[in-house]
């Protein structure tokens, strides 16, 4: 089975302990006709030293100032041959039939897009949360893989199933994202890979999804996933809000379930926000800002306080965000303080 040169990425920013195992399982592939082009990203350690090292021709490695994992990601899909991509991060890993798999579903002339499980594992390779999804893999229209998605953020499950919100554990028709002109946003540092994925729904006519763990995803320290500033928390914001804004046409026009679905996840991001802001320990004049700045989105948040949520807490963060009061939320996160001392 061979439908194509597929071109694998990898965005490289120091990670000299990590990145020799994850070349190695993507030269492992069982399927062969692939290439790694990995980009260095103003890595500090040895990291490009680890690789230039690698001796297999498939590998072509580039270096850069830092720029970001939006702006590599980008150059790494204007360099690809192949007729498919994927991503790997530099510290994660893969199954060694992760691509012959993903290219071998039902109908893969006519899709652009596949998707797969994943496994969150600790940096030695034990795993931490196992994907225990069974279902059955399947077709999905734009609209059922919005719903995955949503319901995935809502319920805090993205490491139980499809990771949809996940660049990496996905391989792309390169001339799909070239034709619809789709690339990461570079001003985003946080939910770039989510609204990346939405953007690609919103051009492709299905998502084949692989409920399988075929990708791993390796949990560390200092993950640029979580806000350790106010400028990360108002960066954090900006990424969730864009994915609110992508997704409510969508949902608008969808029956009541998907909306309440919706309604779960804008519950959800509103109650990270509201945690980290405790946790970071902001001013309140900075809460105020981006308070104002979520609450502008006043469409959104009236329409997810319509379809409501189930649970207790769901219900009581769209109370407090329907108000709109940067008051009432810097009160809230202070209320969070106070119970992180005791």
């Amino acid at each position: 089975m061979d439908t194509g040169l597929v071109t694998v990425i990898i965005p490289l920013h120091n990670c000299e302990d990590q990145i020799k195992r994850c070349i190695d399982s993507i030269l492992a592939q069982t399927y062969k006709n692939i290439e790694v082009v990995v980009i260095d990203d103003g890595s500090t350690d040895n990291s490009y030293d680890v690789v230039a090292n690698m001796n297999d021709p498939r590998i072509r490695l580039y270096t850069q100032e830092n720029h970001g994992v939006s702006y590599t990601r980008n150059k790494g899909m204007d360099l690809a041959k192949g007729e498919w991509l994927t991503f790997v991060d530099s510290d994660d890993y893969i199954e060694p039939d992760m691509i012959e798999r993903m290219l071998s579903v039902p109908g893969i002339n006519e899709l652009n897009i596949v998707s797969c499980g994943v496994d969150r594992v600790s940096s030695d390779g034990k795993i931490v949360i196992y994907n225990s999804n069974t279902e059955e893999e399947k077709l999905l229209s734009p609209i059922s893989a919005i719903n995955l998605l949503i319901l995935g953020i809502a319920s805090n499950t993205k490491s139980n199933g499809v990771f949809l919100s996940y660049s990496a554990c996905k391989i792309y028709r390169t001339a799909f994202l070239n034709t619809n002109r789709l690339r990461f946003d570079t001003t985003l540092s946080f939910a770039e890979d989510q609204v990346f994925f939405i953007a690609c729904v919103n051009c492709c006519n299905s998502v084949y999804v692989i409920h399988k763990p075929l990708y791993h995803y390796v949990m560390r320290d200092g993950s640029l996933s979580k806000p350790e500033t106010d400028s990360d928390l108002a960066r954090f914001t900006t990424g969730i809000l864009l994915s609110w804004e992508m997704i409510f046409p969508i949902v608008y026009k969808s029956n009541a379930e998907l909306g309440k679905t919706f309604a779960c996840m804008i519950s959800h991001d509103f109650n990270r926000f509201l945690n980290r802001s405790a946790k970071l320990h902001i001013s309140s004049q900075r809460i105020k800002e981006i308070s104002l700045q979520i609450s502008s989105h006043k469409d959104i948040i009236d329409f997810a306080c319509k379809h409501g949520a189930d649970s207790f807490m769901d219900k009581l963060s769209l109370m407090i965000l329907r108000c709109r009061s940067p008051w009432l939320n810097n009160l809230v996160i202070k209320g969070f303080r106070l119970l992180c001392k005791y």
